[in-house]
């Protein structure tokens, strides 16, 4: 490629980035107004090598989706000085992030001021690039399916402005066979082109740990797969010019997408061994941290401990991968029973609360209240969404019992104020006691919800409104059972009830690491047993009533 010293550029009509007149590129300059408003028949075409400076590869770089793990990786190429398109659709997200803000807590506001960094949220930006990676959420539904819509759109947005020679790269998480079967036909129907032929297909998961500090994206090893070998060879220049650790080249992308998966599982089955020998201790009167520290002393025992699973990794992966085993006529077992115990935790841990509640220390009062002390789903992340947290909370609002938070990292408004919203919790600024737990706006208000039952009995009875087939079933004997102690709990509490204070903390938790050293995502420990009771996460589970 020719230097560009001292000349101009200039493309009408076509693809790249806006400028307002042509510009000669100087000495390590890079094409300047990246952030104008306006849109404009002019646009410029990034620069890969200016003045001398030549990067490891002759690709011109987009992400697409900027969220945790997007945006590091788009910032990591432009730290390279690789010119990138950063793109994501939600135009609020793209103000922020000009305006210097990463409500994730990722990027500094000189990470985001680079000019480097092109960050857009006009799809047709998008045609200045030749190498794109998908980074986008892999959620699952309420069923526990893998929900592809996000990656599907995204593919349908990228495969309208595909070229020939072009190459995409998915890194989200998906079930084996995905990227091909799903993903690719999309891709060659938006564009008109033939896979393999015309454009090329890559997978290279992501392994970013939102809120570690110590193992980044270029620090990390990187699997990189492709459809033939030399988009293997093109992959593997693009990522090392950012990656100090290297990559893996593995034979296919099946083989990658099933390695991604495999990751998460496996710490989601060796932590629900550890929640559920935490319960047998807790039964036995054992304490279960001095258990693991004795066994701890082999050489060869695994160092993992019992937690909430929560976030977007170790909580939904498995899911992936069951979903696949299953339409191929296997039931995985094994699987299936670590994520029901990783995903009770919540409610089991609301539920020792309530019984110590009940128990007491001996002092009267008309009042009891549990303080919540973090929200989000792992430390040193503001996100709140999967978290385990709220499982715990709405449990015991259940029971009757007033719940207060705090957290002073996680998102303050959005998603934070609606949870607080659904789940009527009083959001406190100091970790202090309840001393607001009288005022019935803020709090749980027990009156409120005994009418609300009292009055769907009376609504039974006389056979009045409509009911669903599942409300109108007799309800089961655990049913029954949870019924009947959730109304001995909201008497006792009417009645008379010591005082007690349960903080539920995970300013006290440590996390995870198993023997390599990682920290877990979206994973902390509690001690069952133990007064401070630390939260951390997981999914969503329906209460029961």
């Amino acid at each position: 490629m020719t230097d560009l010293k001292g000349k101009r550029i200039l493309v009408t009509g076509g693809a790249g980035f806006i400028g307002s007149a042509p510009h000669a590129v100087q000495s390590g300059d890079c094409l300047r107004d990246r952030n104008l408003g306006s849109r404009g028949s002019a646009k410029w075409l990034p620069v890969v090598r200016i003045a001398g400076r030549e990067m490891a590869h002759h690709r011109r770089i987009a992400v697409v989706g900027l969220g945790y793990v997007g945006l590091p990786i788009a910032a990591a190429f432009s730290r390279s000085g690789s010119r990138v398109v950063a793109f994501d659709i939600s135009s609020s997200r793209i103000q922020e992030l000009r305006a210097g803000y990463d409500r994730t807590k990722e990027l500094t506001s000189a990470d985001l001021a680079r000019e480097e960094l092109y960050l857009t949220d006009d799809p047709d930006d998008l045609r200045a690039a030749d190498f794109f990676i998908i980074t986008v959420p892999t959620p699952i539904d309420d069923a526990h399916r893998p929900d592809l819509r996000f990656l599907l759109s995204a593919s349908r947005t990228v495969g309208k402005r595909l070229k020939r020679s072009d190459i995409v790269v998915y890194e989200s998480t998906v079930y084996p066979g995905a990227t091909e079967e799903e993903c690719v036909p999309i891709l060659e129907q938006s564009s008109g082109l033939a896979s393999g032929t015309d454009f090329a297909v890559g997978y290279s998961p992501e392994r970013i740990n939102p809120g570690d500090k110590d193992h980044r994206f270029e620090t990390i090893r990187k699997i990189v797969a492709a459809q033939d070998d030399h988009t293997l060879d093109v992959m593997a220049d693009v990522s090392s010019s950012v990656l100090t650790a290297g990559v893996y080249r593995a034979p296919n992308i099946k083989t990658a997408e099933a390695a991604k998966v495999i990751e998460n599982t496996q710490r989601d089955l060796n932590i629900a061994l550890m929640n559920e020998l935490s319960t047998i201790f807790h039964r036995l009167e054992i304490d279960t941290q001095e258990v693991l520290a004795a066994a701890g002393t082999k050489w060869n025992f695994l160092g993992f401990t019992p937690g909430l699973v929560g976030g977007h990794c170790i909580g939904v992966d498995p899911y992936y991968l069951t979903h696949r085993a299953e339409r191929s006529g296997y039931h995985p077992e094994v699987i299936l029973a670590g994520r029901r115990m990783n995903d009770a935790m919540g409610v089991g841990i609301a539920r020792q609360c309530a019984r110590m509640i009940m128990k007491g220390n001996g002092q009267s009062s008309s009042e009891a209240c549990v303080t919540v002390l973090g929200l989000t789903f792992k430390e040193n992340v503001p996100d709140i969404r999967n978290s385990k947290v709220i499982d715990i909370v709405r449990e015991l609002q259940g029971f009757g019992v007033p719940v207060q938070a705090h957290d002073p990292i996680a998102e303050p408004q959005g998603r934070a104020k609606r949870i607080r919203d659904q789940s009527r919790v009083q959001r406190c600024s100091s970790a202090g006691p309840c001393r607001n737990s009288r005022r019935p706006a803020l709090l749980f208000r027990r009156r409120r919800l005994v009418a609300r039952d009292q009055l769907a009995q009376e609504r039974q009875g006389r056979g009045v409104g409509r009911q669903s087939k599942a409300s109108a079933r007799t309800p089961s004997r655990r049913g029954r059972s949870m019924a009947t102690l959730k109304c001995f709990a909201r008497a006792s509490l009417a009645r008379q009830l010591p005082s007690r204070q349960l903080a539920l903390s995970r300013s006290l938790t440590e996390p995870i690491h198993d023997q390599s050293g990682n920290r877990g995502c979206g994973v902390h420990r509690f001690s069952p047993g133990a007064e401070t009771v630390a939260t951390g996460a997981t999914r969503r589970r329906p209460r029961l009533t």
